[in-house]
């Protein structure tokens, strides 16, 4: 997941594709699990927006341990090691992963993109659910585009319904704001074996552009996903 307010918040936490490949939509229906759930779903008594508010701090900390959340569900984000940063076309491309190990019967979140109130804000941060969607998606805003999830070579592409918050939180670890959107996804478990989930997109609206001062922020986050026989 890859946040906006400067360059190495962005490289902790966006998913993405560079600009002009298309994605056609198809949802997932693997043989091996790992199915991309609607976004009115509630695995486990949990919605997009319960999981927005979990991941809040762990998301603006880039993904330090420490505040990773008590869920039901392994959370695939990246390790900020493995990013790699490279400059294109007055843009940047940012790749890395991160490799998991789950007993069998794991359910999975994906977390894709988040933005904040921290400053400083881009484009008008919404202070209502009902323009949440716009300011993520919307090209006068953030612009994001070309989200979607592949898991074992299947993709589904993830629209503006995916888009939860804002939430209110204790103060944000990327500069004390206290409301947090985030773009995610549920995957049902995956079978016994391993598994690859990739996680893509794009942001380059007009309010992006002008606040982080690139053309497109355009990443690629693959994810190595071990399951085991067990049970969580």
């Amino acid at each position: 997941m890859i946040g906006l307010k400067n360059s190495r918040r962005i490289l902790l936490a966006v998913i993405m594709v560079g600009p002009g490949l298309a994605l056609v939509p198809r949802p997932v229906f693997a043989d091996g699990g790992g199915n991309v759930q609607p976004p009115k779903a509630k695995p486990h008594g949990y919605s997009l927006t319960d999981m927005a508010s979990a991941i809040a701090l762990f998301s603006t900390s880039g993904n330090n341990s420490q505040y990773y959340p008590d869920t039901p569900f392994q959370i695939l984000a990246e390790d900020a090691s493995t990013v790699v940063v490279t400059p294109e076309n007055g843009g940047l491309v940012v790749t890395g992963g991160n490799s998991f190990t789950v007993p069998s019967g794991t359910p999975f979140f994906v977390a894709m993109y988040y933005a904040d109130d921290s400053p400083p804000v881009y484009g008008t941060f919404p202070t209502s659910p009902w323009k949440a969607a716009g300011y993520i998606f919307d090209r006068s805003q953030l612009g994001a585009n070309n989200f979607a999830i592949i898991v074992d070579g299947e993709y589904t592409s993830i629209d503006s319904s995916y888009v939860a918050g804002p939430v209110l939180t204790s103060p944000l670890l990327d500069g004390g704001g206290t409301h947090f959107i985030s773009v995610g996804a549920f995957l049902t478990p995956l079978s016994v074996g391993t598994h690859t989930v990739t996680m893509l997109g794009t942001v380059s609206g007009d309010a992006f552009v002008a606040g982080a001062g690139v053309s497109f922020l355009s990443a690629v986050f693959t994810y190595n996903v071990k399951v085991v026989a067990g049970h969580k």
